[in-house]
């Protein structure tokens, strides 16, 4: 029953005398009176609307009316009777005609929160179908703007993904919605962009553009509820998640809730389950992990029984109690798994014969299928890595993250082969590459920069040879050749444009004479290697000041090829230099990194120590 308005708070309707006298006491309360009024200074006072669950019959009915009643005499706050609407949940009865005289609305449906909520629980899913409605709505209004691609990613993971989240963090919608909003979310970051709809969650060091994955996000948002029961079982909700895991939170199992009757717990316990099974299975972290309902413990390749109070035949609370709190590693000793009759000096219950062989099945057959004898390797526990964090939903959307795209490697990535054929370079030949693959995504330069930097690795800039395919009067000539010599036809090739041309290699060279004296390139790869990938000769790792110095002079340059324009060095030089305050201003990292490098370039961002002005006395 929803009634809006007066706050009741958590009562049982038993307590309706205790509300009563309240009422007498707080009327005598002048503060109280003018609080609830608004005529105080402060006017703190205020009401909302609040959910009551009490017994569908004439007399529950009519006391709550009359403490809705007894509220409004006291506080001023009267209660819209035609606005309170009545809901059978459960076994449904007829409605009497004393009851309909009541005033109260009878209903199929409430809407609590921004959620709808029908009476049979199943029509649950129309509140996802409203949502990507409004998600498709806000697309449309976003993509008049012409965005850039990360201007909309901003846009989907702050204004976009919350729509879904304030629903989502509880029930999980069906697959195919899921499926069709990632869809048309995916598009909309995409836009015009020429690259796979694969790559669009995939993680940004991997060679991706680093959107949430709904599935991974929803299921982490989900699965943090359940590490807050680790400490606290104060809420209804709490207590029954403990009583579902026997006591356990962080052992939880779906298989003891039911969806139809409880799709909400069902759903958080799934998904804790998803993310549990992938801790668990990480390096050694099935060390610490709880035996009870884990699905990584199961008996055979052709048997997946395991373990369960049930199936262990533990019919006492209390042994279940202990069971469920029970390690990997608390089960063996220096000569392997605990006997049977050692385990209730040990673990502190008993098992019968069906029971310890099921015991041993499980865990002896972990071993033997993952080589697993004792941990010799880094292993974690839950309790330590989650449960200790006040929002832990996004080292869990993380961990996931991992998980799903733990096969794909940036080498591999037909954008990053590509880039290294074209500049001719072998990216053996250096470590750390995933850095230039990646700096768009960092937090400094403008937003035109750091799209530079996702096309440029990506090879998706309009170079003349790329466009002229498209284009109505095709143009593959150089644009600075055909400026400085109009008769001069040079296809406008990627490494002809930042590396060949005759005006490009002039400011380069001039670019190194001022702002890198000191090094000396041995041959044209490191050249290439210093003006692609800001790579210093002799040095197999890339710095990231390096990188953005370098990057942004090559973005100066392509500016300026987009606007036709062949200007002088110290012009040039002018932009670039403005472009590149820019970059290190926006990043403190990036500022104390100009003081390890003596390059002229480096000493004019370099922090200056603030000076000390000592006036001496007279």
């Amino acid at each position: 029953m929803k009634i809006p308005r007066p706050i009741l708070g958590p009562a049982y309707l038993q307590d309706e005398l205790l509300i009563a006298a309240g009422a007498v006491a707080a009327e005598n309360n002048p503060f109280f009176v003018n609080e609830s009024s608004g005529e105080s200074s402060t006017a703190e006072g205020f009401a909302d609307d609040t959910t009551a669950t009490i017994l569908f019959d004439l007399t529950n009915l009519s006391n709550l009316k009359k403490i809705l009643q007894d509220f409004a005499s006291f506080s001023g706050l009267k209660c819209n009777v035609d606005k309170t609407m009545l809901m059978q949940i459960g076994q449904k009865v007829p409605v009497s005609r004393d009851i309909l005289d009541l005033g109260f609305q009878l209903t199929e449906k409430i809407k609590i929160l921004g959620m709808e909520i029908d009476s049979d629980l199943t029509e649950l899913e129309s509140n996802f179908e409203t949502i990507e409605t409004k998600i498709r709505k806000s697309i449309a209004y976003w993509e008049r703007y012409n965005l850039s691609v990360l201007g909309k990613i901003n846009i989907v993971k702050s204004l976009l993904i919350s729509l879904l989240s304030h629903i989502g963090c509880i029930l999980q919608p069906s697959s195919a919605r899921i499926s069709s909003i990632q869809t048309a979310l995916d598009k909309f970051v995409l836009g015009k962009l020429n690259i796979a709809r694969k790559k669009v969650c995939t993680p940004v060091i991997q060679g991706g553009l680093g959107l949430f994955n709904l599935n991974d996000f929803l299921t982490a948002q989900q699965a943090a509820w359940i590490l807050r029961c680790e400490n606290s079982c104060r809420d209804i909700w709490r207590a029954r998640i403990y009583e579902y895991s026997k006591g356990n939170p962080l052992a939880s199992n779906c298989a003891y809730t039911n969806i139809i009757s409880n799709p909400i717990l069902h759903g958080i316990i799934e998904s804790f389950s998803r993310f549990r099974k992938i801790f668990d299975n990480r390096n050694y972290n099935f060390y610490n992990a709880y035996i009870l309902n884990n699905p990584l413990f199961f008996s055979s390749r052709h048997n997946n029984r395991i373990l369960t109070t049930e199936s262990l035949h533990l019919d006492n609370p209390a042994q279940a109690l202990l069971a469920a709190k029970v390690t990997f590693s608390a089960c063996f000793n220096n000569e392997g798994l605990i006997p049977q009759n050692l385990l209730l000096q040990n673990l502190g219950f008993n098992l019968d014969d069906e029971g310890y062989e099921l015991l041993s099945s499980c865990l002896l057959g972990f071993i033997n299928r993952f080589h697993a004898h004792k941990s010799n390797g880094t292993s974690f526990n839950m309790i330590d890595n989650f449960c200790s964090i006040k929002k832990p939903s996004k080292k869990i959307r993380q961990l996931l993250t991992e998980e799903r795209y733990k096969s794909v490697k940036l080498e591999k990535n037909p954008n990053f082969t590509t880039f290294f054929r074209l500049i001719e370079i072998l990216p053996q030949e250096l470590e750390n590459l995933e850095l230039c693959f990646s700096a768009w995504a960092n937090n400094y330069g403008s937003n035109r920069y750091r799209t530079f930097l996702l096309k440029f690795y990506n090879n998706l800039l309009g170079i003349n040879t790329r466009t002229s395919h498209f284009a109505a009067n095709p143009n593959r000539n150089c644009t600075f050749c055909s400026i400085r010599s109009p008769a001069l036809v040079i296809d406008e090739s990627f490494k002809h444009l930042f590396l060949e041309c005759t005006t490009t290699a002039g400011w380069q060279e001039a670019f190194m004479n001022k702002f890198f004296s000191s090094i000396r390139f041995v041959n044209n790869d490191d050249k290439v290697k210093f003006f692609m990938l800001g790579a210093i000769p002799g040095e197999p790792n890339i710095s990231v000041l390096i990188h953005a110095i370098i990057l942004t002079f090559q973005h100066s340059i392509w500016e300026q090829k987009l606007k036709k324009k062949l200007p002088s060095f110290n012009t040039l030089t002018h932009i670039f230099l403005e472009q590149l305050k820019v970059t290190i201003g926006s990043s403190r990292k990036l500022k104390l990194l100009c003081e390890k490098f003596d390059f002229e370039i480096c000493r004019i961002f370099a922090p200056r120590p603030a000076m000390n002005l000592i006036q001496n006395a007279p």
